[in-house]
C-alpha cells in the first residue's frame, strides 16, 4: 500500500519526522553584532577578545543564530536563523507566540572575526506537555577547517492550546483603573548544597535593553502594545537576555578561557522577562571533581531572578579552574 507523503506547507506536529534536517548555513560573525547583544546586556567586554591580529567573539553570540537576523546589526542576504528555516518550510508547524524555554551549549573554540562559522542544524526530539508541543533544534558549529567550536540545543513551544500560565493572568487582574497588577510567584526551590557563593550583580531590564537585543525587527519582545495583543502585560524581552547574563556570570567566575576548554552551559527559562525589571544574577558551587593536582572541575548552579524573588531562569554550568584559584575565591 503507498503512502501519500503530507505537503511541507500542510505538516502538522504529528507528521514531524525526527531526526529532521533543518539545514546546513555559514554565518559569519561581526565584531560589531557582537558587541551589540553583549552592551545590551551591560556586559563591557562586548563579547570580543584577543589581539589585533587573532579577534575572537564569545561563541555565546552563536546562541542568537537560532533566530538570526533578529537583533543582527548586519544581515547577511542568504542568512536564516534555524527556527526561521524550519517555519518557512513548515509554516503550518508554529504559532504565534512560540517561546524558548531552554538552551544548552558547550563551547570548544571561540570563533574568528570575520571567518565563516558553518552549523548544521536538526529538529531532533518533539513532545506534547500541557498542551503545549515543542520542539528540540540541535545545531552543531564548526570552524571552515572542521574544528568544533560549539554545539547548541534549544527546546521552543511551538504551539499552545492552554494559556501561557501565569503570565497570562496579569492581564485579567487588570483593575478598574486601568493599571496592571503584578502577579507574585515564589522563586523555583534550589537546593542548599552549602557550595560557596559565586559574586552576583543587579541588573535592570529596560525597554532600550530590549530593543538593542532584539531589533531591527518588532515584536512582542520590543513594544507594549504588541505583547499586550498576546495577553502580557508589557513588553517580554527575549529569554536570551536571561543566558546572556548567565554567560557573564560564568564567564567571570571561570575566566576568558572558559570558552575554549569545553565549558558547559544549560539555562532553563522558567518564567517570562518583563520591561523595566529588576534582575539579579547569581549561582553557587554545587560540585568540586579533581582534574589533576593543579586543576579542578568546577559545577556551578546558577540562577536569574527578579525584584520580587521571582526565579526567571535557572540552570547549571561546568568549567576548569586552578586549584589554587578555587580555593581563594
Amino acid at each position: 500500500m503507498s503512502t501519500t507523503a503530507v505537503p511541507d506547507n500542510e505538516l502538522t506536529f504529528g507528521d514531524l519526522q525526527i531526526p529532521t534536517r533543518i539545514g546546513i548555513a555559514t554565518y559569519i560573525p561581526t565584531e560589531a553584532s557582537t558587541k551589540k547583544f553583549a552592551y545590551a546586556l551591560e556586559d563591557e567586554s562586548g563579547w570580543v577578545s584577543g589581539s589585533e591580529g587573532d579577534r575572537r567573539v564569545h561563541p555565546a553570540v552563536m546562541a542568537n543564530y537560532l533566530w538570526w537576523p533578529q537583533g543582527f546589526y548586519f544581515e547577511e542576504p542568504t542568512g536564516s536563523g534555524h527556527f526561521n528555516e524550519l517555519w518557512r518550510r513548515f509554516p503550518n508547524l508554529i504559532a504565534l507566540p512560540f517561546l524558548h524555554t531552554r538552551t544548552t551549549a558547550t563551547f570548544y573554540r571561540a570563533p574568528r572575526v570575520g571567518e565563516p562559522v558553518h552549523a548544521v542544524a536538526d529538529v531532533v526530539e518533539k513532545y506534547e506537555r500541557r498542551d503545549k508541543e515543542y520542539i528540540v533544534i540541535k545545531g552543531a558549529y564548526q570552524d571552515p577547517r572542521g574544528v568544533p567550536l560549539a554545539d547548541y540545543t534549544h527546546t521552543c513551544m511551538i504551539r499552545s492550546r492552554a494559556p501561557l500560565g501565569d503570565d497570562r493572568k496579569a492581564k485579567a487582574a487588570q483593575s478598574s483603573s486601568g493599571k496592571v497588577e503584578e502577579v507574585s510567584r515564589a522563586p523555583a526551590k534550589v537546593p542548599d548544597l552549602g557550595g560557596k557563593p559565586v559574586k552576583p550583580f543587579d541588573v535592570t531590564l529596560t525597554l532600550a535593553n530590549a530593543r538593542l537585543y532584539s531589533l531591527p525587527l518588532e515584536s512582542f519582545h520590543t513594544h507594549d502594545s504588541l505583547a499586550k495583543k498576546f495577553g502580557f502585560p508589557r513588553a517580554v524581552p527575549q529569554g536570551l537576555m536571561s543566558y546572556g547574563w548567565l554567560i557573564k556570570l560564568c564567564t567571570e567566575y571561570f575566566g576568558p578561557e572558559w570558552v575554549n576548554t569545553s565549558g558547559h552551559i544549560e539555562v532553563a527559562f522558567i518564567n517570562m522577562l518583563f520591561r523595566d525589571d529588576v534582575m539579579t544574577v547569581g549561582g553557587h558551587v554545587a560540585e568540586v571533581e579533581n582534574v589533576s593536582g593543579s586543576q579542578v572541575k568546577v559545577k556551578l548552579q546558577i540562577h536569574v531572578d527578579d525584584q520580587n524573588g521571582r526565579r526567571v531562569a535557572a540552570g547549571e554550568a561546568t568549567g576548569v579552574l586552578k586549584r589554587s584559584e578555587f580555593e581563594g575565591r
